[in-house]
């Protein structure tokens, strides 16, 4: 292999562990944030990690256009990508299942909302009678309590 291959494939071999370091950084962060509960911090992650993978992904364009991969690679370069892979593997597992439980905890305190507004709202609770006159034995005005749950 010619001495510039060598040096094209060091030069993206490097850049592409820059970009998967600053990748597993963003995810941890966003792991944090979401196991904190820090939804400001989470939403300005975001455009970050955004501008990360467009990134990653014009690199991962350019290697397949120079026909670079971890065959043709020198040994050093090969460990070096492996171990980065590993790594952003790893961290996106623990994103993945962060992000996750994260959903499911929105969705069951929606779905708990959501149960509670219709509960709140059953059959006993109605403000007429099957004849059309007011139910509620009230001494304020019916128009009132139509809109309160009793």
């Amino acid at each position: 292999m010619s001495q510039a291959s060598l040096n094209a494939q060091k030069t993206l071999a490097a850049e592409a562990e820059a970009v998967l370091n600053a990748l597993c950084e963003l995810l941890d962060r966003e792991t944090d944030s979401v196991r904190s509960a820090d939804f400001a911090s989470f939403r300005s992650i975001q455009a970050d990690k955004h501008a990360m993978l467009a990134r990653y992904k014009s690199l991962m364009e350019t290697i397949s256009k120079q026909n670079l991969s971890a065959a043709t690679a020198s040994d050093e370069v090969a460990a070096r990508l492996k171990a980065i892979v590993s790594r952003f593997h790893d961290t996106a597992e623990r994103n993945t299942k962060a992000l996750e439980a994260g959903r499911n905890s929105i969705q069951r305190i929606t779905d708990r909302i959501m149960k509670s507004a219709r509960e709140s709202v059953t059959a006993n609770r109605k403000a007429y009678n099957y004849q059309g006159h007011a139910s509620l034995n009230t001494k304020s005005p019916l128009s009132i309590k139509i809109d309160e749950v009793l």
